[in-house]
């Protein structure tokens, strides 16, 4: 027995359509239309995860078995201890993980297993200075301070690794992971706390932002100011990726640090303190679209977006004149290039994963998403 997702509501139902319609991931078996709570939704399906459903203490071990079953993954105990980083920050993500659309999920299924032994090959850089780096180690929820006394920038993937002509230059990868967030939530402005703007670092990157982006201080909510966009795009992703900024710089300023000390810390603080590479970016899921307009309308918007910011943050290094070697990466990368389009790297996604992502052959056609 299947789901049927013609009978969700509001662009969701589209989404998921065409990403599981008619394969075995929208069985009875596989997903749930109850949330952890036990409300059932027309918006959304979780992952049938049915002994971790029913528990509320110590969920994460039966959580992760529940969910290797479902994903047949081979390395289960490093996936256990993976998720639990990953439910560790401050987004509660162990009530929204099994979200079938959740882009914390789709991080943690193809990044967990980056170790000794399965070792994920990258090319990074700008157009005129790319290069190829081994990743060796993955840690997920990295916390980095951005304003004092406001909540964190929880990193979603942080990858360490080192130069592949070079093995003694260390590196370090953050990676913000983005699934269906930049098409479902378009804005075309958004209100931000007034201490981002005051904020050393974030008040070099908003106000060099213009004339792309328009900062009003008189028409937003008190204490904050409205950042306003010349069409509409995911604006919370813009806010985001300078949240990350400003936190990863803290990092390397060591001006401020985390309070809570994440798995994985004292590795990255290490290598920081080594000169390592540090890479800013984010991981994509651009295949949602059946429409090559609506491709063009989400997605080729928001990445045109993400590299106006990113040559603003990268500018704004060289105006502070700080010493690092921290590099904004220009171009989102997706996931299907690194992961399903072969990139010369062996590294190993299990095969359930792939399937679930990419393995769906006959598409749905769709001529627009449903706002």
């Amino acid at each position: 027995m299947c789901y049927d997702f013609d009978k969700m509501k509001g662009s969701g139902r589209k989404l998921y359509k065409k990403m599981w319609g008619g394969t075995e991931f929208c069985s009875k078996d596989f997903i749930t239309n109850k949330n952890w709570t036990g409300e059932e939704s027309d918006a959304s399906f979780w992952i049938n995860t049915p002994n971790a459903s029913r528990l509320f203490a110590d969920i994460i071990p039966v959580l992760g078995s529940d969910l290797a079953d479902k994903f047949g993954l081979k390395n289960i105990e490093l996936f256990k201890e993976k998720l639990s980083e990953a439910c560790s920050g401050s987004g509660q993500e162990a009530l929204k993980i099994t979200t079938m659309h959740s882009s914390s999920l789709c991080a943690l299924l193809f990044f967990y297993n980056v170790c000794d032994k399965n070792k994920l090959e990258l090319e990074l850089g700008d157009a005129e200075n790319k290069k190829t780096y081994i990743f060796e180690k993955s840690y997920f929820e990295f916390q980095n301070v951005v304003i004092k006394g406001r909540q964190p920038s929880n990193m979603d993937v942080v990858l360490l690794g080192y130069e592949k002509d070079n093995v003694s230059q260390s590196v370090v990868l953050f990676l913000e992971s983005k699934f269906s967030e930049y098409y479902k939530n378009p804005k075309s402005h958004l209100d931000i706390a007034s201490s981002y703007l005051e904020n050393n670092y974030g008040g070099a990157v908003y106000k060099k932002l213009a004339p792309k982006y328009k900062i009003d201080t008189e028409n937003s909510p008190k204490n904050n100011f409205r950042l306003i966009a010349a069409d509409a795009t995911y604006m919370e992703g813009i806010k985001q990726m300078i949240s990350h900024y400003i936190g990863v710089r803290n990092l390397l300023d060591r001006k401020v640090v985390s309070k809570r000390n994440c798995v994985g810390h004292e590795n990255v603080v290490g290598a920081v303190d080594k000169r390592a590479k540090v890479f800013l970016g984010s991981i994509i899921f651009a295949d949602l679209f059946s429409s090559s307009k609506d491709k063009e309308i989400y997605y080729e918007n928001y990445a045109e977006k993400h590299k106006e910011l990113a040559k603003v943050l990268n500018e704004v290094t060289r105006d502070l004149g700080v010493d690092n070697k921290l590099m904004v990466l220009e171009e989102p990368l997706t996931y299907a290039e690194v992961f399903n389009r072969g990139n010369g790297s062996s590294f190993v996604v299990d095969e359930k994963v792939k399937k679930y992502y990419f393995g769906k052959e006959e598409k749905v056609v769709v001529d627009s998403v449903e706002k």
